[in-house]
Formats: C-alpha cells, sequence, structure tokens
C-alpha cells in the first residue's frame, strides 16, 4: 500500500520574457560538453526517443538511455534517478484532464508479482499522476523536460517541483507535434551549450534557452510555443 504523505502546495515561477534570472539557476547551467543527462520512453515513442538520442550525442553530450519496458521500471527509475546527470527528457504520451493530468506509460506488468515466471504479464498503462510523483520520486532529478502532450500543464510541474526537481518543461496544449517537441528539445539543448562552443560567445541560462526554443515555430499553439518552463520561488534569503 502507498504511503500517504502530507501534499504541500508548491510555489512556482512560469518564466516568460523578460527573463527572471537567479544565481543559483546561473550556477546550475552553464552546460558544458560531455554533459551527463538522460531519456526514458516506452514503447510506443521508442523512435524518436533514438532519434533524439543520437542529436544530443551528437553535440557531445553523455547520454544514458532507458526504455522502460515493465511497470516496475518506471517506479524504481523515479524513485533512485541516475547520479550524476543534470537533465532527465521524458519522451511519452500524456493524457488526462487539465486538473489531474499525467504521463501515460505503456508497459507490462506481472499479475502476481513473480518477475521470473514466464506467466502471467499483461500491457497495461501506468499513469504517472502528480500524486505519484510527488510521493513516489526520488531527488537528484535536476531540470526535468517533458516532451508529452500537456505535459507541462502546472499539476504535473508543481509536482515534480515538490519532489525536488530544479526545473520543469513541458507543453501546456493536451496535444502538441512530437516533431514539434522534439525540436524544442534540441533546440534548448543547442543554446544551453552554446557557451562551450569555441566559436559561439552566447550564454544562456536554462530559462533563456528554454525562451528561444519555444520560439522555433513561432505563432503556433501546438508546436513549440506551447512549452513553459517551471522553476522553484527562490527564498528572500536567497
Amino acid at each position: 500500500m502507498k504511503e500517504n504523505k502530507p501534499v504541500t502546495k508548491s510555489t512556482t515561477r512560469e518564466v516568460m520574457l523578460p527573463v527572471v534570472r537567479t544565481v543559483a539557476m546561473e550556477r546550475r547551467f552553464g552546460m558544458k560538453l560531455f554533459t551527463r543527462v538522460a531519456i526514458i520512453c516506452d514503447h510506443t515513442l521508442l523512435d524518436e526517443a533514438l532519434a533524439l538520442r543520437r542529436v544530443l550525442e551528437s553535440f557531445t553530450l553523455h547520454v544514458d538511455f532507458y526504455q522502460l519496458v515493465q511497470a516496475r521500471h518506471v517506479v524504481e527509475f523515479f524513485a533512485a534517478p541516475p547520479a550524476g546527470c543534470d537533465a532527465v527528457i521524458i519522451v511519452v504520451h500524456g493524457d488526462g484532464e487539465d486538473t489531474a493530468p499525467y504521463l501515460r506509460f505503456d508497459v507490462i506488468d506481472q499479475e502476481t508479482a513473480d518477475y521470473q515466471s514466464p506467466t502471467g504479464w499483461h500491457p497495461t498503462i501506468l499513469e504517472w499522476t502528480p500524486e505519484r510523483i510527488r510521493t513516489q520520486v526520488g531527488k537528484g532529478l535536476g531540470t526535468v523536460i517533458s516532451l508529452a502532450c500537456g505535459g507541462g500543464r502546472a499539476p504535473l510541474a508543481e509536482a515534480f517541483l515538490d519532489a525536488g526537481c530544479d526545473a520543469y518543461i513541458g507543453a501546456v496544449e493536451r496535444y502538441i507535434d512530437m516533431h514539434s517537441a522534439m525540436m524544442f528539445a534540441i533546440s534548448f539543448f543547442y543554446w544551453l551549450l552554446a557557451e562551450d562552443r569555441d566559436y559561439c560567445p552566447t550564454r544562456c541560462s536554462a530559462s533563456q534557452a528554454a525562451d528561444r526554443a519555444k520560439n522555433f515555430d513561432q505563432g503556433w499553439d501546438y508546436g513549440t510555443e506551447s512549452f513553459r518552463f517551471y522553476t522553484r520561488t527562490p527564498s528572500p534569503a536567497g
């Protein structure tokens, strides 16, 4: 039985133009070549996740790749995120009403919990809801980028921030074009890495990189313009 933990209200800030930069954000996101990031997906968007992996590796990022097959794999990944990763990119579908959105993992599960058994397996949908996120996500995810439809709606963003993520990025529209979502992710990391390329003097914080990436196909609600950047509001003490 899942332990019921008190849910606290998150104070989040959706960063829009003009960008508000904090010392913590600038220190965290001077992303360098060979920085470790993780991509997680299920079988439904495996091709897209693999394509994104190849692009980010061509940017000289170190990409840890996880295709989550079983329901327990999803739970285990979020409970103990890989150490040393600055960002996690979630490549799955999204669903649910605006007040109750969730990330949808198409996986299999074992009905008897005997994971060595060749029988008893069945396909299932694991709904990664705000409630699950608050109670089952461990520390260390860094920045989370969700490419899911509706993955940037406030309940999901607040839940990940409450769980300890540095920042959360996702699309607020209930439907977005997956190719546009991939272009957002590619552009986001392109701008984050700009400072470390010897021919480019531009330096971008995470919020600035997100603003530049969302303008890739400006004017189309179901493309990159739908993405929002969230971070916890810093305390008055800094």
